[in-house]
């Protein structure tokens, strides 16, 4: 077949900057120099880097190839990377101040996304003792042993009913 349609090759008419002027916007002209987008296929299997274009700080390398096969977007954006705009302790200080000092061993508040499966601990702030471990995907918000004795309190049956519970 034609090296051109099968974008191996480029020409006036067909090259990444050509066949894909989305993708081009992200282009990083800084990271790249060097290398002419006009003058690379839309195949082009080495990382180049690219700019967010949400967040203009954000910028990642990825395949020329890769991008245009997987409509691949921005990994910080989508939290497939770690970066200070999306760790826990940018997104969310205020849990990030619970995070224990000793068992989640080197990993830091600064080390995970906010929205990340990893697992890890937490300790209350009031009774050290309380510990517990979520993963941040659930969204934990407090200690679960004190909000439990708070709900224990206001629905407990001398909460509820005094004149019973004598």
């Amino acid at each position: 077949g034609c090296p051109f349609c099968a974008y191996i090759e480029t020409s006036s008419t067909s090259s990444f900057a050509v066949d894909r002027p989305d993708l081009l916007e992200q282009w990083d002209n800084r990271k790249n120099k060097g290398i002419d987008p006009h003058s690379i296929p839309v195949s082009y299997a080495h990382k180049v880097y690219w700019r967010c274009p949400i967040e203009h700080r954000h910028s990642w390398q990825a395949s020329v190839r890769d991008r245009a096969n997987n409509n691949s977007g921005c990994p910080i954006c989508a939290n497939q990377v770690v970066h200070i705009d999306n760790c826990l302790a940018t997104v969310n200080p205020k849990l990030a101040k619970l995070w224990h000092p000793t068992l989640n061993g080197a990993l830091t508040p600064y080390d995970v996304t906010a929205q990340s499966i990893t697992r890890v601990h937490f300790q209350c702030p009031r009774y050290p003792a309380h510990t517990w471990n979520v993963t941040l995907a659930s969204k934990p918000t407090d200690c679960p042993k004190c909000l439990a004795v708070r709900h224990d309190k206001k629905t407990s049956l001398k909460a509820l009913y005094p004149k019973v519970a004598k």
